[in-house]
């Protein structure tokens, strides 16, 4: 028999709490097997939801509201699911090919990049799940992706890292553009490599703002050899040729966790950056304002975590994903900041993980908010590995969550979120040795 879960109700391990003014006043225990957790939740009768009742059958809220009526569930029907190629033995590849970075594009197919080996390839999948056309990256040196980002008229930039040379090479930026049509177009097509002495920056975000320019987030420590104990943030302003115009120095601070990068967004006539820093306690961040014009600095405020992801509102307000991790749970919390205001909402949310993984966050066109966190625990001395997704509406409050159990290959950034045209979610992840996109849709299921 299956077993379903109220909307409200936790997914597997997880404890959900808004901050603030925005409590979850009721709290009830999972009884599931896989879990025993104590959760926080909203009653549905105080969801401000209205559902009304014609002969016994709920008239259902559509999908995208969110909201199930009492009685119903939520659950995350997979609607296609696209497998990569896997590692080909007559090629001798004895690597697995790994997601790297994924974005959609305004046609509503996705842009995916992969590490195959020290090679990249970009795929391109259709709004169905199918395989348009898939290529090489054509860079001569080992690369990993660490954003795609879709410009306007299609034009999609990446940003990465690079060797130069195969065996103890030196660390390059990289970054670069191409048609999401074709990866050779010559118009649209480049490749740039910057060399910093000996010391290899965080590579960020890439954010495109407009047709001819885009901002690349790094953090980059100072001193050339790299033992200053010192690093600042910056971001490079590129132009369409690939030059630096200008780099737009942020601030500088005691160097933090090697592996937390920069992330942006475009929101409007600005970027929203967050970038991680460190206390001597715990790993936090800030998330900071950028005037894309002259890459001048509005306006910063503090982030109880170190930044994951960052993604603008409708209403030109940014969210921000940030995380602690104690080696047994992840503390997740989302932030949304205005321009030149204080932090407008919090919400906070504890999940069991063995290991810990940057999440993804996404928001719709009603400014509803999707978290997808990846997270992992032990059963029975077996590492099962699952996605726990939260929605949130507007100013915060739970929407509905669930847990998708997925097999993915751990890492600092194991899963890839975007949303479909149509709002459906698009998860990517390395999956049993190759990539592996699956687009979802919750859905309001009752008995």
């Amino acid at each position: 028999m299956r077993v379903k879960r109220n909307v409200l109700a936790a997914a597997a391990s997880v404890g959900l709490f808004a901050c603030g003014d925005h409590s979850l006043d009721a709290t009830s225990t999972a009884g599931s097997e896989s879990t025993g957790a104590t959760v926080g939740a909203t009653d549905s009768s105080s969801s401000g939801v209205t559902v009304s009742m014609e002969g016994g059958t709920p008239d259902l809220p559509p999908p995208d509201a969110g909201f199930c009526p009492p009685g119903c569930d939520v659950e995350l029907d997979t609607r296609w699911t696209f497998r990569g190629e896997f590692p080909d033995p007559q090629r001798r590849e004895t690597v697995i090919h790994q997601l790297h970075a994924m974005t959609s594009v305004f046609d509503d197919t996705l842009m995916v990049a992969e590490g195959r080996g020290p090679d990249v390839w970009i795929s391109r999948i259709s709004r169905a799940g199918n395989l348009l056309w898939s290529e090489r990256l054509p860079v001569s040196f080992p690369a990993q992706i660490r954003d795609l980002s879709a410009g306007p008229r299609g034009t999609i930039w990446y940003s990465g890292t690079a060797q130069l040379g195969f065996t103890g090479g030196i660390p390059v930026i990289l970054y670069g553009q191409f048609s999401f049509t074709d990866i050779f177009d010559s118009e649209n097509h480049w490749t740039q490599l910057q060399g910093i002495p000996e010391v290899l920056p965080r590579v960020g975000s890439i954010v495109p703002f407009n047709e001819q320019r885009a901002g690349l987030a790094i953090i980059d420590r100072l001193g050339f050899d790299g033992r200053s104990g010192t690093e600042r943030i910056d971001v490079l302003d590129l132009n369409r040729s690939g030059a630096i115009d200008n780099i737009r120095f942020i601030t500088s601070q005691s160097e933090t966790n090697p592996h937390g990068d920069p992330v942006a967004a475009p929101v409007g006539e600005n970027s929203a950056m967050a970038y991680p820093s460190f206390t001597g306690l715990q790993d936090q961040g800030y998330a900071v304002w950028i005037e894309n014009a002259f890459l001048a600095v509005r306006d910063a405020v503090a982030l109880p975590g170190a930044p994951d992801d960052i993604a603008a509102t409708p209403t030109g307000r940014a969210v921000v994903v940030s995380h602690q991790w104690n080696g047994a749970q992840l503390e997740v919390f989302v932030d949304e900041t205005a321009l030149e205001l204080p932090l407008q909402w919090e919400f906070r949310a504890v999940i069991d993980s063995t290991v810990e993984g940057r999440s993804e966050i996404v928001v719709d066109e009603d400014g509803t908010v999707i978290v997808a966190v990846p997270a992992t625990r032990r059963v029975n001395g077996e590492l099962r590995s699952r996605v726990e997704f939260i929605a949130l509406t507007p100013d915060g409050q739970v929407y509905w969550n669930e847990t998708l159990p997925l097999p993915f290959l751990p890492g600092e950034r194991p899963i890839s979120l975007e949303l479909s045209a149509d709002g459906l979610l698009q998860l990517g992840a390395t999956v049993n040795d190759r990539v592996r996109v699956d687009q979802v849709e919750p859905l309001c299921v009752c008995e």
